[in-house]
């Protein structure tokens, strides 16, 4: 036994030659803020150099050590003196943080989220985040949406912990959203032919789980136009299921209007087929007999362009 007790004095020793002097004796100090400054390092600081700020600091819960020459860098580099800075060669760091429970962080989390939806936009379901230690003092909850496009009905939405610019935690948090619009629908049974004028349409809030891709969601492309098929009351409009109703009709006599430059030409002319505004139709001018190609632009009336 007593080779191996001399066995292990000599090696103790010999770890304590390795170890620098005071090493095993480094200093600590806690920080709650972003910034570890020079009163959180020199004991019984005193004037304006104490304010200094020597460097940012670790994540909550983690370790820093400081070093003495950087101190008097950041003393320095602030115009200030150094002559009267008592600390040790190196000071180790931890930054103070705080445990929150999962409900609190999911519930910042689902504000941050809501804070960056595109219009129209719901959370239907959210992905939890678990609970954690977080700053002692301020620190934010960032959300970023990811998709070019305005909707997918799930996706992956990155959350990031903030605290002094820097963030410490980043998260994907998985939402399932839905689209909730404003929709035209019929306010009235309308049977086929029907001219559509405003007061055949009502304004309905509907969610759905896809971007709409047939549904006509503006009045504007609906009123004036004629109904290709009935609607039920509630009913939606639907591409396809309306016509532009015709402004010029057939061997009507119209006045065709032809422009080139600055110059404008206004003629009598009969329409070879109906039309409706923005159509282009055939227009016979008996003037010089011609057959022309003219644009509806209102009844009775079709212009011609050079």
């Amino acid at each position: 036994m007593r080779p191996l007790i001399k066995l292990c004095l000599l090696v103790f020793v010999l770890i304590m030659m390795i170890i620098p002097a005071g090493a095993a004796a480094r200093p600590s100090r806690h920080v709650s803020g972003p910034w570890i400054i020079v009163n959180d390092l020199v004991r019984n600081c005193a004037g304006a150099v104490c304010d200094v700020e020597v460097t940012r600091s670790p994540l909550p819960g983690r370790v820093k050590v400081v070093r003495k020459t950087e101190v008097i860098a950041a003393i320095e580099k602030n115009g200030a003196r150094t002559a009267k800075l008592v600390m040790p060669k190196s000071v180790k760091v931890t930054r103070l943080g705080r445990m929150v429970k999962s409900k609190e962080i999911n519930l910042r989390v689902e504000d941050a989220v809501r804070d960056i939806l595109p219009s129209g936009v719901v959370i239907e379901k959210l992905g939890s985040v678990s609970g954690g230690k977080v700053p002692k003092e301020g620190f934010e909850i960032k959300a970023q949406w990811p998709l070019n496009e305005l909707f997918r009905r799930k996706v992956a939405i990155p959350v990031e912990f903030v605290s002094g610019g820097e963030f410490f935690r980043k998260v994907n948090v998985i939402a399932t959203l839905s689209l909730e619009l404003n929709l035209p629908v019929a306010a009235r049974n309308l049977e086929t032919g029907t001219i559509i004028d405003s007061g055949a349409i009502e304004w309905r809030s509907t969610k759905v789980d896809r971007a709409p891709q047939r549904m006509i969601l503006s009045a504007d492309k609906i009123v004036g136009k004629k109904l290709r098929r009935a609607i039920r009351a509630g009913g939606y409009f639907i591409n396809g299921t309306l016509a532009s109703v015709p402004v010029i009709l057939r061997n009507q006599p119209i006045i065709v209007t032809s422009k080139s430059g600055v110059i404008r030409i206004t003629a009598h002319g009969i329409a070879r087929q109906n039309g409706a505004a923005g159509d282009r139709i055939r227009v016979q001018i008996p003037s010089v007999n011609k057959l022309l190609w003219a644009m509806v632009t209102g009844p009775g009336r079709a212009v011609v362009s050079q």
